[in-house]
């Protein structure tokens, strides 16, 4: 039977892999709540593609972090995974490799200058 410390041990694995032993851990890092979302990713998963997908998550975590347009950093955790479960579990599943390469764009503050003219610093 799996339980949420060999989820905790997965993850580990994927540090290392990821950072090459150069990240150490403490032992007892995860807490009741994320002991709590590795138990409900296992019962809604199974063990197996947790185990899958923990790892796929750690390979590609570069690349994840790169397209996420700097909303993410840091290193990968059960509550990012849990939060992105939707679609990391089934490019795990399917095997498929994040993107690479460019990031878009936000349009958001697109036109806010679109005179051509300095900031003169007026503000609230």
């Amino acid at each position: 039977m799996v339980k949420s410390k060999d989820v905790q041990q997965w993850f580990r694995e994927g540090y290392e892999k990821l950072y090459g032993g150069k990240v150490t851990l403490p032992p007892n890092e995860w807490k009741v709540a994320e002991r709590k979302m590795a138990l409900t990713l296992i019962e809604m998963y199974g063990a197996d593609l947790v185990k899958k997908t923990v790892a796929y998550f750690c390979e590609h975590w570069e690349a994840i972090v790169e397209r996420s347009n700097g909303r993410l950093f840091g290193k990968p955790t059960i509550n990012l995974l849990m939060s992105m479960r939707a679609s990391i579990f089934t490019d795990a599943e399917l095997g498929k490799k994040p993107r690479v390469g460019k990031r878009r764009k936000s349009k958001r503050h697109a036109g806010e200058w679109k005179d051509g003219k300095p900031d003169i610093g007026l503000g609230w």
